[in-house]
């Protein structure tokens, strides 16, 4: 019970972190809060939701599963509990994952901006293209359901692990163009 409270927590606080972290460095040419609140802007409401999912499930993958396959413990000769330790370990892990989730959500908006023939940012501030928005929202859900996919597993060793979201974010990197090459 006490585990579920926390990993809640600690869930609610890295969702906080990365909306953060998507309105000032994925999407630093759009004021999230003026847009969507203030300004009604449906497009990119729809991309604030979309790397919300996204984030949503790498953080749950993240946070989810067991790091007993892991040879990790900071704590083990500090004479904490063992249910302490795992919780630590746990938490510990759960936040380099969901960093490097992140990490790849960034990277994915990077290479997306360069593979579609238009500005994102014109099409999203300025004329306002809810076609353009939920496309790119439902990139990046796809994309975060590719990175959880390889988080999700109980990991066998850490660079196992890394490999996985590596080799999972490059199929993303080429499926997701793709896919909405052969759909457009």
């Amino acid at each position: 019970c006490f585990q579920v409270l926390y990993y809640g927590i600690l869930g609610i606080l890295l969702l906080n972190l990365s909306y953060f972290i998507n309105d000032k460095v994925i999407f630093r040419s759009l004021d999230f809060n003026e847009l969507v609140y203030s300004g009604r802007n449906v497009s990119v409401g729809a991309v604030v939701f979309g790397s919300s999912v996204a984030s949503s499930v790498i953080i749950a993958a993240s946070l989810s599963g067991d790091n007993a396959g892991l040879a990790f413990s900071i704590w083990k000769n500090s004479g904490l509990l063992e249910p302490v330790q795992k919780l630590l370990d746990g938490s510990l892990l759960g936040i380099l994952f969901c960093s490097i989730g992140q990490i790849a959500l960034i990277l994915f908006t990077l290479a997306y901006r360069k593979i579609i023939p238009y500005s994102l940012d014109i099409e999203l501030k300025e004329k306002e293209n809810l076609a353009s928005g939920i496309s790119y929202s439902g990139a990046l859900i796809a994309l975060g359901i590719i990175i959880a996919r390889a988080l999700h597993k109980d990991p066998i060793s850490m660079e196992h692990t890394l490999f996985q979201v590596f080799l999972d974010f490059i199929l993303g990197l080429i499926v997701i163009p793709v896919v909405r090459l052969i759909t457009d």
